[in-house]
């Protein structure tokens, strides 16, 4: 079991931020979007003077607005992975970026001093 120092150190690492950021944006996300989802659902299209008028059958009327708040959780899911994904795959080309230009700034420094029978 980790400590709270343990995770707190863990957080505040720097290659940590974007993973934490991206957690904190899908956390939130996941909260709002499907209340969003699901009252938009509720009152504006199958609410009365709505695009489909269902406010004579409360049931369905629910049912159908807990569908769409699913499926907008389902939607938050995959962007959380996509966003996930882009991001390691942006982690990796950094790295073999750097890594390209240390094996060149190697190539370009000589490996031993320039001696007297070198000359």
């Amino acid at each position: 079991v980790m400590s709270v120092a343990a995770m707190k150190d863990m957080l505040m690492l720097p290659e940590n931020r974007p993973a934490i950021r991206l957690l904190m944006r899908s956390t939130m996300a996941m909260a709002g979007i499907p209340v969003a989802v699901y009252y938009f659902f509720f009152n504006t299209v199958l609410g009365p003077k709505g695009w489909y008028d269902m406010s004579d059958d409360f049931n369905w009327r629910v049912n159908y607005s807990g569908f769409a708040a699913i499926t907008a959780v389902q939607g938050v899911i995959g962007w959380h992975i996509t966003a996930a994904f882009r991001q390691d795959n942006a982690d990796m080309a950094r790295e073999a970026q750097i890594k390209a230009q240390l094996k060149a700034a190697r190539a370009l420094t000589p490996t031993h001093a320039p001696s007297k029978k070198d000359s």
